[in-house]
């Protein structure tokens, strides 16, 4: 990939202000998380402008809009996405505000790239090595899911973009390891996700569906939770615990 893009995420991952550090910390993203998966904050798109490389590699991956000069990145949280071999290959990225927010304005809560979601697994890069010491791989749904995680210690885990778990995630892994605990939302998109995983059951990768229990308000109303809040509630020993029906 082009040094543009790396070029790009040394940029944004120093932009974050008082405002994206404080959603993060809403998120319980601490400081070196943040640091550690590289994610940054694009203020403007005279930045992209700025940046020495290669601009066509902008237009090509769809970070910047070529007519306009205008990037659909503009104030959002950038997340780089690697592979397996440490690549960057993508960026990805979301407004800093909260899902309910996100959903009131009409913003794409998730952008991505032009690449091959099918065949990327977000965090890999970070998860080989305890995947082959643990011999198991925890598939979660969401980039945030995969960095609680990681933050909580349980670093052989990672997520697909959106629900869709795909063939070629399944030989991906499989080089790997030949089990995983796949930990989907447990919302209606999540339900179909676990449904499909039927088809893949006579592959090289024991798929194993988990479902985490709700919690619920002070008003006693059920609320479907994912990792992310899960491990944020109740710490990574019972996470593991439910996941790995211990």
């Amino acid at each position: 990939m082009s040094d543009i893009l790396e070029n790009l995420i040394e940029l944004t991952s120093k932009q974050l202000s008082k405002q994206e550090v404080a959603y993060l910390k809403s998120r319980n993203i601490q400081k070196q998380t943040a640091q550690k998966w590289k994610i940054g904050y694009l203020s403007s798109e005279s930045q992209l402008l700025s940046i020495e490389g290669d601009r066509e590699v902008l237009y090509d991956k769809g970070i910047l809009l070529r007519v306009i000069n205008r990037s659909p990145l503009h104030h959002y949280l950038i997340f780089p996405m690697y592979d397996q071999y440490n690549r960057l290959i993508a960026i990805s990225g979301r407004p800093p505000i909260s899902n309910q927010e996100v959903k009131q304005r009409g913003l794409k809560k998730y952008w991505h790239s032009r690449f091959n979601k099918r065949k990327f697994l977000f965090g890999l890069n970070h998860a080989l090595e305890k995947i082959r010491e643990e011999n198991y791989v925890i598939i979660a749904e969401g980039q945030f899911d995969t960095i609680a995680a990681s933050q909580a210690g349980i670093e052989n885990i990672v997520s697909t973009c959106g629900t869709a778990l795909t063939e070629d995630h399944i030989i991906i892994l499989s080089r790997y390891t030949d089990k995983a605990y796949v930990v989907f939302d447990t919302d209606e998109a999540g339900l179909q996700a676990f449904a499909q995983l039927e088809k893949y059951a006579k592959k090289d990768l024991e798929l194993i569906p988990v479902f985490l229990p709700d919690s619920v308000d002070e008003q006693g109303i059920p609320i479907k939770e994912d990792p992310d809040s899960f491990i944020r509630k109740y710490g990574k020993d019972k996470f593991l615990e439910v996941v790995l029906k211990k």
